[in-house]
């Protein structure tokens, strides 16, 4: 279990770097790795929830989101990056729902 959370990690950093020099799609497939090798790094699926909506897509960027908040019910950032997620899919009641939680 150790080795693959170090390899989670690699994958996280390497998507990371790919995302800082704009190969998008493939920073997505780290992350994507990452969170294979450890259901547990939040950080990628919060990066990997902001890739897919930079690529407009909600319902996906929503779902990686609500894994973040699983597993860190105070992040205030992906309460407010999935009421925006849901604004722009026109569910207002919900939008607002997770803008009251991170404020």
């Amino acid at each position: 279990m150790f080795f693959k959370r170090i390899r989670s990690i690699n994958y996280f950093k390497q998507g990371f770097l790919k995302l800082e020099a704009g190969y998008l799609r493939a920073s997505l497939a780290d992350f994507s790795k990452a969170i294979k090798l450890d259901f547990k790094n939040e950080n990628a699926f919060k990066c990997r929830g902001d890739e897919k909506f930079n690529m407009e897509d909600y319902k996906g960027a929503i779902e990686d989101y609500s894994e973040v908040i699983k597993l860190n019910p105070n992040n205030k950032n992906a309460f407010k990056c999935r009421g925006d997620s849901k604004y722009y899919l026109k569910d207002y009641e919900d939008a607002i729902e997770d803008f009251s939680k991170a404020i």
